[in-house]
This record gives structure tokens, C-alpha cells and sequence, in this order.
């Protein structure tokens, strides 16, 4: 857990799609005043979420999740500069017609959009984001709130009206537009706008919450580029107007999607207050669909990806017949194995830091796994190897693991020892999702992994 702009704020990184009926029963589960926001960056899928006061005690995501470190948080919730073009948040389309009907009073009909049904599959938000330039990042907030009461009478006045104006009539002789009695059809935009207005007068009083869905980019974004993007968060028709900040506005809407404000940032208070309010207001069902998990196969961090590989290439070594290969040996066909999920990004024996380190995982020139490989002898091992791993590591690296070889030994046993070494290290800070975070030189926090390869005797 770590702060951000005097939240408490707790990461994520999913482990593939999101089952959206799930994300949508976690929404309407969250304590009052916490807001979930995902970030999208080009082939990156990070959620956080930051109650007010508390700590996210027991409303963690229901689905498949790898929890982030305070410096990964803080890492993902940098913005880019912005351009002035490179702006832009989505809010829900409102269209009115003019009705035909003399019953009408006047009053034009009224259609806020819906969200379109979340479905599967697809391209993820983050996949869609990498063929914009970079740096850009697509913001999806949402903050339950409870609806002011003008809105709540709103919104049962327009059901009632609309679905009055969404059947048949027979007019009586009013004495100024027509004589005798006059049959009024049912007309087609209020047929849809009564089946709108019934909706959100039902799922309102369930759950409801404001959406921010934002785009920060350091170069202008057009209009196709955005549908493209958005597209990847909700397929279908296109629900949503496009609105951009002016001059005066873009402080205020950086802010807004900085802090994971909820809070307007325009300044052109023009037209229906309770419709502007409604642009930005979500079902459970919408605001699951919206905040895309549920798009595309996730997207892991790079960290994730080569830990899963790893693990992978631990187990395969453990079902291996006996041999008497030495560390070095070990150590390789982890490599190979590294190598082969990650094609060109595996090193061993590279020199860094105080020496040369076992295995390296580097993507985009940056370190986003070191590994120390130690053959288990006696307990005395581990305590030598965590100050060695550290002396490997920069002050840019966030992940490290600990790759411990038992042979013949019982690797329950041997896990326990090693988890106590870690605990008993000077640098030790806390654990953090089976993993034990430790305090660099260079004053960074680093997660390192434990992996016990249980070897034949």
C-alpha cells in the first residue's frame, strides 16, 4: 500500500480478462468513498484503487490480480506532460428530438446514451494504445455517489413521461388543436427513451457511480484515433461525445485525473444540470463495462511475465531425472527456459552492480527481474546470498528473486529457512503478496521472490 495525493492506494496488475458480471458485484461492493481507476498505457494494464481514510480491507478484486509494490503504484500513476490536443474525456451522449404529439407539452424527448453490453474478447484497451505515440495514458475512474435528489426526481419524472409518450393515446377535444377525439401514435424516439428512462430509474437505485474516462497524451489525439481506443473499452455503437478542456480548463483536468478525482473540471456550466450530471453517471453493468477488463486477454507487467516464467522453468527442472549438475548448470536451464518465454531478453553472468549476476531479464533496456541462484549446502547459505543480490541490483530495479536449488532436501523445510533469512536481513521491510520487500542502498524498495526448486537426491 502506499499514498498518493493523501489517499491510501492499493495497485494491481490483472492476470488476464476480467469476467465483467464479477467486476460489476466488486463495484457495488466497494466501501463508501473508494474509487477504482484503471491506466492503460501501451501494452500495460495497471488498477488502483484509493479509499479516502481506510486501507482497501476486504473489497480486493474478486479475479485473478498480482499486487504492485508502492514505487510500481506511484510508477504507474504518473502522467506525461500534456499536449493541448492531447486531452480528452469521454462522457455519455444526451439526444433530444422534437416529438409530434400535441400531448408533448412542448417538451422535447430526451435520451441520455447507455453504456453497450460488455462482451469479451477483442482488443485490450492497452494493445489498442500502442500504435498511438507515446507517452499516453487512458484513464478509467469510477466513484459511487449518491444522486441529488433533483436528479433522482429527474429521472422518475422522465420514465413516467416518456413511457406515456411511448403508447397510443386517444386525445380529447382540447377546444384549440384539433375538434373531436384524435388517436396519437406511439412514436418510435420515445419508444427508445422510455426503455432508457425505466432502466436507469431501476439500476440507479441499486448502484450508481460517476465515470471519468480520460486521455493524457504528450501529442494531439484526433477524433479517429480516440474512437479507435475507445472502441477497445466498448464495442458497439458509439455512445459518447468527445470533450476536450480549454486553455483555463487543462490544469484543472489534469488534476482531476491525477488525484482520481471524480469532480468536474469544466468551467462552461452550460445547459441541463441534471443532464450533465447524468453524462457521467453508470450502472454497475456500465461502469464494469467501461473501465475495460474485460477487453482482450489483460496485459501482464513485464515483471509478471518473466516471474510466470520462471516458476515455469523451476517446475520443469524439478521434474528432470537425477543428475549431480552444479549451480551453474542449474542456473542455465532455468536460463534456457527464461529465453524461451522471453526471446532475447535473458542474460546470465551479466555484469552489474558489485559483479556478475546469475539471470537478468531486460525488456526496453530496463532491468525488470534480477535472480541469485544459490545450491542449497546448510541454513548459513541464504544469509550470504541476500546481501549479494542486493549488491547486483540498481536503483531502478523494483523486482528480484531468489532462486534456491534443494537436492534432496526437504524443500518445505528449506522454504521456511529461507523465508527467515529474509525476515532476519537488515534491509528487511515487510512482505507483500508471499514476496519480501527489502530496502536497497540507494534507498529503493525492492520485492524479492522466493523460489525453492525441490531437486532429487
Amino acid at each position: 500500500m502506499t499514498r498518493h495525493r493523501g489517499a491510501a492506494v492499493a495497485g494491481y496488475v490483472p492476470r488476464g480478462a476480467c469476467d465483467v458480471a464479477a467486476t460489476a458485484a466488486w463495484l457495488r461492493g466497494l466501501p463508501a468513498g473508494v474509487r477504482a481507476d484503471v491506466r492503460y498505457a501501451p501494452g500495460t494494464t495497471v488498477l488502483v484503487a484509493a479509499p479516502e481514510a481506510h486501507l482497501l480491507d476486504g473489497a480486493e478484486p474478486p479475479w485473478p490480480v498480482d499486487r504492485l509494490t508502492g514505487d510500481e503504484v506511484r510508477d504507474a500513476l504518473l502522467l506525461p506532460a500534456p499536449h493541448p490536443r492531447g486531452l480528452v474525456e469521454l462522457v455519455k451522449t444526451v439526444t433530444t428530438a422534437v416529438p409530434a404529439r400535441p400531448d408533448a407539452g412542448g417538451r422535447p424527448y430526451v435520451l441520455p446514451a447507455s453504456v453497450p453490453p460488455a462482451t469479451s474478447g477483442g482488443v485490450a484497451p492497452g494493445t489498442a494504445l500502442t500504435s498511438l505515440p507515446e507517452p499516453v495514458v487512458l484513464a478509467v475512474g469510477v466513484l459511487p455517489v449518491a444522486l441529488p435528489a433533483a436528479v433522482v426526481d429527474r429521472v422518475r419524472a422522465e420514465a413516467q413521461r416518456h413511457a406515456y409518450l411511448a403508447r397510443p393515446a386517444v386525445l380529447r377535444d382540447s377546444g384549440d388543436l384539433y375538434r373531436g377525439a384524435k388517436r396519437a401514435e406511439a412514436e418510435p424516439f420515445a419508444m427508445e427513451a422510455a426503455t432508457a428512462w425505466a432502466s436507469m430509474a431501476r439500476d440507479y437505485r441499486e448502484w450508481r457511480g460517476r465515470v471519468r474516462i480520460s486521455f493524457v497524451s504528450a501529442a494531439p489525439l484526433d477524433d479517429i484515433t480516440i474512437d479507435r481506443v475507445a472502441s477497445a473499452l466498448t464495442p458497439g455503437h458509439r455512445w459518447y461525445d468527445a470533450l476536450r478542456p480549454e486553455s483555463g480548463e487543462v490544469e484543472a483536468f489534469v488534476s482531476s485525473v491525477d488525484t482520481l478525482g471524480a469532480g468536474g473540471w469544466s468551467s462552461r456550466e452550460t445547459g441541463d444540470p441534471v443532464l450533465r450530471a447524468l453524462a457521467v453517471v453508470a450502472s454497475a453493468d456500465e461502469a464494469a463495462a467501461t473501465l475495460g477488463l474485460h477487453r482482450g486477454g489483460g496485459s501482464e507487467a513485464p515483471h509478471v511475465r518473466a516471474m510466470r516464467a520462471l516458476v515455469a522453468a523451476a517446475e520443469e527442472l524439478a521434474r528432470l531425472p537425477r543428475s549431480d549438475a552444479g549451480e551453474e548448470a542449474l542456473r542455465d536451464v532455468l536460463r534456457v527456459g527464461l529465453a524461451a518465454a522471453l526471446p532475447g531478453s535473458t542474460y546470465a553472468e551479466a555484469m552489474q552492480g558489485h559483479g556478475r549476476t546469475d539471470l537478468i531479464v531486460r525488456v526496453d533496456n530496463r532491468n525488470v527481474l534480477v535472480a541469485e541462484c544459490k545450491l542449497w549446502h546448510r541454513p548459513g547459505t541464504l544469509p550470504k546470498a541476500i546481501p549479494q543480490l542486493l549488491g547486483y541490483l540498481t536503483a531502478a530495479d523494483r523486482h528480484a528473486a531468489l532462486v534456491v536449488f534443494a537436492r534432496g532436501t526437504d524443500p518445505a523445510a528449506v522454504t521456511a529457512a529461507a523465508r527467515a533469512a529474509l525476515r532476519a536481513d537488515p534491509a528487511y521491510v515487510r512482505a507483500s503478496g508471499g514476496d519480501a520487500v527489502l530496502r536497497t542502498q540507494w534507498g529503493t524498495e525492492v520485492s524479492v521472490a522466493l523460489v525453492v526448486v525441490a531437486l532429487p537426491a
